[in-house]
């Protein structure tokens, strides 16, 4: 039952850190974790918000608390190595964002260990650490796709005139969109003014 109640906090407090207001999230987030407190989600984001306060060592604390409820998660590894670099831990993040990678290879961890191994100056290393983040963005031959915007602009024309039908009004007589003069799929609704 207390999941149910935990949510919407949840919810409320993912939304408050997306408007910036890192604080209120943080309390939030730490009252869906009083009422759920072995939901690992909960403890991250936890971690996140203090990590974002500039509470690194508090963050830390957090993710080991998580850690110990749960199974090996690539997003706390990277988290405490994130952590740790910032405290200028730079071997323990090292270690940190080598087992999120030994968990699940990501571009932004490799990214993070060549910067850490770069505030060491240890560039030889740092070059190799970001090799295969660069080699997995090889440019690659795309077949020619007419553009984005025009085909999202008809998808929706289509969408719209088929929910129009379906309601039975008069505008489905209008002509398809690339009949028409616009770009603008509803530019017909605007009247000029008539002088």
């Amino acid at each position: 039952m207390s999941r149910w109640r935990a949510d919407p906090i949840y919810v409320k407090a993912l939304i408050k850190r997306q408007r910036g207001e890192i604080q209120d999230s943080l309390q939030l987030f730490q009252a869906a974790t009083c009422l759920n407190p072995h939901n690992i989600c909960n403890l991250k984001q936890v971690g996140r918000s203090l990590y974002l306060l500039g509470k690194h060592k508090a963050a830390l604390d957090v993710y080991e608390e998580a850690q110990h409820i749960g199974i090996d998660d690539w997003e706390i590894w990277h988290n405490k190595g994130l952590c740790n670099m910032y405290l200028k831990q730079y071997t323990h993040a090292a270690d940190c964002f080598k087992r999120a990678n030994a968990i699940q290879r990501h571009d932004a961890t490799y990214m993070q260990l060549g910067k850490v191994f770069t505030l060491q100056e240890e560039y030889k290393t740092a070059i190799e650490v970001r090799e295969p983040c660069t080699l997995s963005h090889k440019p690659r031959a795309r077949a020619p796709s007419p553009e984005p915007r025009a085909c999202m602009e008809q998808a929706w024309s289509r969408q719209a005139r088929a929910e129009v039908e379906a309601l039975g009004s008069p505008l489905r007589s209008l002509p398809p969109p690339s009949d028409r003069s616009t770009s603008r799929p509803w530019s017909f609704l605007r009247r000029t003014p008539s002088c």
